[in-house]
Formats: C-alpha cells, structure tokens, sequence
C-alpha cells in the first residue's frame, strides 16, 4: 500500500514539473524573425518584406478571392490597420485578371497586392485555402498568426501589439 501512495506522489509531482514546463515554455517563448521574401506588386514594384524593418509593422495576409470571407477579412483589417503597412498576397488557381475582377475596390486599391510569390507561399508554407494572417511587428518579428477567420475585436489587438 505504501509503495502505492509512494507512486502516486511521484506521478503528481512528475506532472506537476511537466505543467511548470510547459507554462514556463510558454510565456518566455521568442517571436521567431519573419521570412523576407520580394514579389512583384499589381503596379509593376518589385517589394521585399524587410523594406519596413525599422520603419513599420506589417500586416502580411495570404488570400485567396474564390473562399468566401477571405476578402471580407482583409477589408477589415485594412479598415483597422493604423500605422501598419499591408503586404496582401493573393494565391489562386485564376489568372492575375480574373482575381482583380473578384477584388473590391479597397484591396485593389493597396499598393502592396501581390499576385501568388512562389517563394513566400513555399517559405510561408501556405498550402490551404483559408486566409492566413501574419502580424509581423517593426524588427520583422512575427508576433500573432492567424489561420482562417478572425473577429474585429482580435484583429484590432494584433495590431495593437505591433504597433
């Protein structure tokens, strides 16, 4: 019975270092430094992710305009964005035309909409559908991901951290 009791103290302390670790783990963990990556704009610019290091946090939100509510997301991150800087990166089946004729006025209207950057999507291993949205801070840290939907209330405190 003793040996019993013996065990189970050992299993809760066991567990009790395990919950310490993780919580420990958890807090202290770094922001990983954000993949640099150039792609070509709907303007003819050639932009690197790295151009706002030191001077802007970055949104940084892959899309795809056939999902329903993968636009409607960047629209309203664009509606709260303050001083972040928008890099919006569309990767679809459809041609660079056929996606500009999906997109509304205020995604067209970015200066960085970008048309499927192999290099971003393999380095930022986008291979769903859904959006995924990088906040991305002024040293180029990555500081919240998104994948899929976020609420209004969300996207206005990711871009309260990075700002």
């Amino acid at each position: 019975m003793s040996k019993l009791r013996g065990f189970g103290v050992g299993a809760l302390v066991f567990i009790l270092v395990l919950v310490i670790y993780f919580v420990l783990n958890a807090v202290t963990k770094k922001p990983e430094k954000a993949y640099d990556f150039s792609a070509g704009t709907q303007h003819g610019q050639v932009i690197s992710l790295s151009d706002n290091y030191g001077k802007c946090p970055t949104v940084l939100i892959f899309i795809d305009p056939q999902v329903e509510g993968s636009t409607d997301l960047l629209s309203r991150i664009i509606e709260r964005r303050k001083d972040a800087d928008i890099i919006a990166m569309s990767i679809s089946t459809l041609s660079e035309e056929e996606q500009k004729s999906i997109l509304s006025e205020d995604i067209l209207g970015l200066d960085k909409l970008c048309f499927e950057s192999s290099e971003a999507v393999s380095e930022y291993n986008i291979g769903a559908a859904t959006p995924i949205t990088y906040f991305i801070d002024q040293q180029g840290y990555v500081q919240e991901v998104y994948v899929g939907a976020m609420r209004d209330s969300s996207i206005e405190k990711c871009i309260d951290k990075i700002s």
